[in-house]
């Protein structure tokens, strides 16, 4: 499973665009990512979203490493 922790042939996604035109409005400090990947995905992650540029502060990027946010709500308090 360490691939999981790799962008691997990363596609962008359907509304890639819309991100980049929000980043050029408001800034990216507001802006974040919620994944099921591990945490240890989050640097591959920025990696791949500031090469095609969007430059979403790696701290604004959460890998919960399982598919529910379950665990990240307890981790944040959330619930």
């Amino acid at each position: 499973f360490t691939d999981f922790n790799k962008v691997v042939k990363g596609k962008l996604a359907p509304l890639f665009q819309k991100a980049l035109k929000l980043q050029g409005k408001f800034g990216s400090e507001n802006m974040f990512v919620l994944t099921a990947r591990p945490p240890q995905a989050a640097k591959a992650i920025h990696d791949f979203l500031k090469a095609n540029g969007l430059n979403i502060p790696i701290k604004n990027i959460t890998g919960l490493a399982n598919s529910t946010s379950e665990r990240f709500c307890k981790r944040k308090r959330w619930n």
